[in-house]
């Protein structure tokens, strides 16, 4: 039996450093969502979503929910209310359901908190249950959805804490919903409660 060529050889040796190297370079590019963002550089390695390049930090989150190393759950995007009361308006769902794909593909995700802010226009104790009624209102449409309830926790906290951006002439920003991880515990802990009362 005639050896192999020289040729031959080398073909064969260049067919093995190939394979070894596309092994090699699919697993320092894991990429366990499929979104074509590496596990490496994925800030939701377990949920599909876009590159984000206008927002830092975000990459690989749905578009309009983005979890941040702090353990906030940042919402890019708002969620309104009816004027005055605790009905979610049906263009506030794009932003839930970024966040129900989060919950819902990423199950180290075992506690949030939600939190509900509001100005300081009516009095404190309006205020304070406009805010529980709306926490409870995020809180239940996630639940209606597939959530486990053990997983959420609502709180209302009136006008108690203003938002990090807000400006004197745009008090709206005051009203915001916040996200937080509670469990497992972040990199940094959310901001205290102080004024703010829990649903149950």
């Amino acid at each position: 039996m005639r050896a192999p060529s020289t040729l031959a050889r080398l073909a064969v040796l260049a067919a093995v450093l190939c394979a070894s190297g596309g092994a090699t370079a699919q697993g320092s590019a894991a990429d366990a969502d499929g979104d074509a963002i590496a596990d490496a550089a994925d800030a939701c390695p377990r949920t599909p979503g876009a590159r984000h390049r206008r927002v830092p930090g975000c990459a690989g989150c749905p578009r309009r929910a983005c979890l941040r190393p702090s353990g906030e759950i940042r919402l890019l995007g708002r969620v309104r209310f009816a004027f005055d009361d605790s009905v979610i308006l049906p263009r506030s769902e794009p932003v839930l359901d970024d966040v129900l794909a989060l919950l819902r593909t990423d199950t180290t995700i075992r506690r949030v908190r939600v939190e509900v802010h509001v100005d300081a226009r009516g009095s404190d104790a309006h205020n304070l249950a406009l805010t529980q009624a709306r926490a409870a209102a995020v809180r239940d449409w996630l639940i209606a959805r597939g959530v486990d309830p053990g997983r959420l926790e609502a709180w209302g906290c009136g006008a108690t804490r203003s938002a990090r951006n807000r400006t004197p002439r745009d008090p709206r920003r005051d009203r915001r919903v916040e996200l937080y991880v509670v469990d497992p515990n972040p990199d940094a802990p959310p901001p205290t409660l102080d004024g703010c009362v829990q649903v149950r």
